[in-house]
């Protein structure tokens, strides 16, 4: 590599390994969140299904807390695989994740929200997550996380949705902490093609700019916006194909063209609008928090959710649209 490439593959390597999600602390969010008319905050409690699948998602943070590498390691299944970020390679050997991004660092959770989609066997969390490098350097970054379970309660797959541009370091001191987030940088950098190799690691450096420019932001702002003016042909202009896939609350889905996806939203769940939040672009999927207006017997209420977008590539239309709330 050019001296610039060098330089360039460090700094996107020390934003991804800040990042590297499974680790985490545990930080209890309190269920899901709903905002009544008034605009305040009240609380939708877990059923008790509910909240063991949220407890399982919550053990993992807690063993690495205390860096109990065969205990995280026992919460997978066989085939599991680890995706971080969504857009790079997947990890499938787990004691090599571990030991690239886990064991070296001090990873705390500040949790924003918590979804369970129970029939689906699917835990989703919204984190800002505080990274402490050995060095001493500290990176915050947002993230959506997806924990996927198998009936037998072993964690299959993670997925974590963060666009590295969204994070940011913490600098108290800026000379000292600039110095101790450099050395940081350059460990990490060591570490994962140490670990993983030179070809891996070009992928993985590789992965974590592919959304950036996937044209998504673009794409959630338009479909949402199209939905909540009810025009049909400006929902349909963000389909890669006339019908897609959409994924809903309550294990419930729909296979249809505009007008159906529309009927889905409106009729089966009463919603009168969505509203955008923080996007991320994560390899051509992108991730956004979402505030989804319900009409509960004209008593509207405002609940938190998590919508993700499949991008076509190097498009600014959707495959697939999962959403939850």
């Amino acid at each position: 590599m050019s001296r610039v490439m060098k330089k360039v593959g460090v700094l996107l390597l020390f934003q991804s390994v800040t990042l590297q999600l499974c680790s985490l602390v545990y930080a209890d969010s309190g269920g899901e969140c709903v905002l009544g008319k008034d605009g305040r905050e009240i609380s939708r409690p877990l059923d008790k299904e509910s909240l063991r699948l949220l407890e399982l998602a919550k053990t993992s943070p807690i063993l690495a807390l205390k860096h109990d590498k065969e205990g995280w390691l026992k919460l997978f299944a066989k085939e599991a695989s680890v995706q971080d970020p969504v857009g790079a390679p997947e990890h499938k050997d787990l004691s090599i994740f571990w030991d690239t991004f886990i064991g070296p660092n001090e990873i705390v959770f500040d949790v924003t929200y918590d979804w369970v989609d129970k029939p689906r066997k699917i835990v989703y969390r919204a984190v800002d997550i505080h990274i402490t490098f050995p060095s001493g350097g500290v990176q915050v970054q947002p993230v959506y996380l997806q924990y996927r379970y198998d009936d037998n309660d072993k964690l299959n797959a993670l997925r974590a949705f963060w666009q590295m541009t969204k994070g940011y370091p913490r600098m108290e001191s800026v000379l000292t902490d600039s110095l101790k987030y450099s050395v940081g940088a350059t460990s990490a950098f060591i570490t994962v093609f140490k670990n993983f190799g030179l070809s891996w690691g070009w992928e993985y450096v590789k992965g974590l700019g592919a959304g950036m420019f996937s044209g998504g932001e673009a794409c959630v702002a338009n479909f949402f916006e199209a939905y909540n003016n009810r025009n049909i042909a400006a929902m349909e202009s963000t389909f890669a194909t006339k019908k897609i896939v959409m994924t809903l609350p309550e294990g419930k889905s729909v296979a249809g063209d505009a007008k159906e996806v529309a009927s889905a939203l409106e009729e089966t769940f009463n919603v009168v609008d969505i509203k955008v939040g923080k996007v991320y672009n994560s390899g051509y999927r992108s991730a956004v928090m979402i505030d989804v207006k319900v009409d509960a017997d004209n008593d509207y209420q405002m609940y938190k959710g998590l919508a993700i977008f499949d991008i076509a590539d190097k498009g600014s239309v959707t495959e697939r649209i999962q959403i939850y709330w």
